[in-house]
């Protein structure tokens, strides 16, 4: 059926000619027909509040200027709206390019007309690793800066104070068990080795007994084994694999050299093994001893009789230490024992000789003396193998738990890693009252707030903006966290936080109720002894003084002092731990009692909102793409996406509010 009548041959020529022109009027007719329908939609806000231009200048380096090729068919502006729109409404790339090419608004908004296909999803992810490499943060930062310029107030209170916490962001990767993620890591080192040089891979497995690190062809799934055939499993794939990656290294180091990048691109993939085993298992080196007889020595001559040394005293470590282990700056359990005892026995066995061979041993690799001893764990050591699985607890801090991203790693969130485990990578936010004002993301096994000071150096380089104050939960509340802030800052920013005493384990007298004198050189105990006696510690940032045995006989607060199983009157030393950041776990403590820490710990609300309606509105809570870089990258677009659409319902509502002033 023909709509059109028949048209003159003059007219179907002028239509001919001007095709282009006609279908670019027509579609700027109805793309302003659906602009006047829908003036509140949240595409049409944004294209009249924000300007895009300054993130177009910085992505402009994303097209060759010169040179082969065919010219761009989709403009940098066109590309940058694109990427706004997929992380403000949460699309996957096929997505996005689905919604360019076919809903109107999007399309008007991103700037084709009606009749254009839009980029395809190669195209978009292409510009999206580009920016995540050139321009990490611009878009991020510009935004930021424009809802600064049209709402003042809201900087100003960011600068009286922001609220910090972290989330967890999950890996895009499956966790592995020990066998397979060993195995994968050999594969991937193998696989970037032919890569770099497909000779020395060749080499490398020609000498493997590929059977033993990969399985067999028909290898029986694990989860059908028993516990004694999955420890044989283990031993034989951790065996196979150290073999491998010592292999590999030695090809790395063989003639001719290998460059640089290439070398250190097989080397990181060598030591993630070496890592994930020293992580996962224990070995226990074989030594051969030598039956042989030794040597006959020649007979030394009688020593003159030496009176018995004195024993010295017992050491009674107090683990109270302010703030956990302040030399990593967050809470974490002391593994100090509280007595501690350092006796040192005189008498030695000449009948017995043990060799320990500590020095050759791998990474992850522990020395056994040659004895007939049974391990005490025979749950770990099944069979009496070499090879033995670590319990969860004795596992390494930043273990890894898939060779798909290495980068990510578990995340223990709760009292001494009590809580849920997360593999993937922890996100670290300020925010003010609406808007996420500085994101950052590490490892997941890094601590909560380690990474705070560097945040507000940050905030401060890219947005001239210093907080009075920062609130913070436990995790920041460390005496050396709050030196590093008031570092950090000059002194401008308040760390405001309840005090982290992790190492506290009982109602034993503290460090906080002995009195440092004013230079810091003597210590005075609750029942006014003093001592001098004072050493660097080796656990943390500060210094052990100690209170000999004969300075607490007939003490009347021993009870409050030592342990119970140290009777009154004997031979121990009191050793208290103070710390270099004492000043500010002691201004935090007298702070953290007023009604001004209680009213801003009642703010801490702001930051779980905004925490969840990242997470579940803006796809802020599993990684799309892996690597610590694109996890950050992705965080900061869930934090752009965020801000856009606070700020469009934030000026929406000040408009309501305008016209309803002006009408009444």
């Amino acid at each position: 059926m023909h709509i059109l009548p028949t048209l003159p041959n003059f007219v179907i020529t002028i239509v001919s000619r001007y095709t282009t022109n006609l279908l670019d009027w027509f579609s700027e007719r109805v793309y302003q027909d659906l602009i006047q329908r829908d003036p509140d939609h949240l595409l049409v806000r944004l294209d009249g509040q924000l300007d895009t231009g300054g993130m177009e200048r910085a992505c402009g380096g994303f097209h060759h200027g010169e040179g082969p090729g065919a010219p761009p068919r989709h403009t940098v502006r066109q590309l940058v709206r694109a990427l706004l729109v997929g992380y403000v409404y949460g699309w996957s790339l096929r997505e996005l390019e689905r919604q360019v090419r076919y809903h109107l608004v999007v399309k008007w908004y991103v700037g084709y007309p009606m009749y254009a296909a839009g980029p395809d999803h190669a195209t978009l992810e292409r510009f999206g690793v580009w920016v995540s490499q050139h321009q990490h943060r611009a878009l991020f930062d510009e935004v930021l800066r424009q809802i600064d310029a049209t709402l003042p107030e809201e900087r100003e209170a960011a600068q009286r104070y922001e609220v910090g916490d972290t989330y967890a962001l999950r890996a895009d990767a499956a966790k592995e068990g020990v066998v397979r993620l060993i195995r994968h890591a050999c594969e991937r080192m193998m696989a970037t080795m032919a890569g770099v040089d497909g000779e020395r891979a060749k080499r490398v497995r020609a000498q493997v007994d590929e059977e033993a690190l990969f399985g067999a062809v028909n290898e029986r799934r694990e989860y059908s084994l028993t516990e004694a055939e999955r420890a044989g499993r283990v031993q034989t794939t951790v065996r196979a694999a150290l073999a491998c990656a010592d292999l590999a290294e030695a090809e790395c180091d063989a003639a001719p050299p290998l460059s640089a990048s290439a070398r250190q691109a097989v080397a990181l993939w060598i030591e993630l093994v070496r890592k994930i085993i020293a992580d996962e298992v224990e070995v226990e080196v074989e030594v051969e001893i030598s039956t042989s007889p030794l040597p006959a020595l020649p007979a030394l001559p009688a020593l003159p009789a030496l009176p018995a040394p004195p024993a010295p005293p017992r050491v009674d470590v107090d683990d109270d230490r302010e703030g956990g282990d302040e030399s990593s700056g967050h809470a974490t359990p002391i593994e100090t024992s509280v007595e501690t005892s350092v006796e040192t026995s005189v008498e030695t066995s000449v009948e017995t000789s043990v060799l320990e061979v500590e020095a050759g041993a791998p990474a992850g690799v522990s020395s056994n003396a040659m004895t007939d001893e049974v391990p005490p764990d025979e749950e770990r050591c099944v069979g009496g193998q070499p090879v033995t699985e670590r319990t969860e607890h004795v596992k390494g801090a930043y273990r890894l738990g898939s060779a798909t991203d290495p980068d990510a790693t578990y995340r223990l969130h709760g009292e001494r890693g009590a809580g849920k485990s997360e593999l993937g990578y922890n996100v670290n936010l300020l925010v003010s009252q609406h808007f996420v004002r500085e994101i950052e993301v590490a490892t997941g096994a890094q601590p909560d707030a380690v990474i705070l000071p560097g945040m507000l150096v940050t905030q401060q380089q890219q947005h001239d903006l210093i907080p009075e104050r920062v609130i913070y939960d436990s995790a920041a509340g460390s005496g050396k966290m709050r030196g590093q802030v008031a570092e950090a800052t000059q002194a401008r920013t308040q760390l405001i936080a309840p005090l982290s005493l992790a190492g506290r384990r009982n109602s034993l007298f503290g460090p906080e109720h002995f009195v440092l004198s004013p230079k810091g050189t003597a210590l005075t105990c609750p029942h006014g002894v003093t001592t001098w006696v004072a050493y660097r510690s080796g656990s943390g940032d500060g210094r052990d003084f100690r209170f000999l045995g004969e300075q607490c006989q007939g003490c009347p607060v021993w009870s409050h002092c030592r342990s119970p199983k140290q009777p009154p009157g004997s031979r121990v030393m009191r050793q208290v731990f103070i710390s270099d950041y004492r000043a500010e776990v002691e201004a935090a403590r007298i702070f953290n009692h007023t009604e001004a820490y209680q009213a801003a710990m009642r703010l801490r609300y702001v930051v779980e909102q905004i925490i969840a309606g990242m997470v579940r509105y803006n796809g802020a809570r599993r990684a799309s793409r892996r690597g610590l870089l694109n996890a950050d990258f992705q965080a900061k677009m869930n934090a752009t996406a965020f801000n856009l659409k606070r700020w469009v319902r934030l000026l929406a509502r000040g408009e309501r509010a305008a016209k309803k002033w002006v009408a009444t």
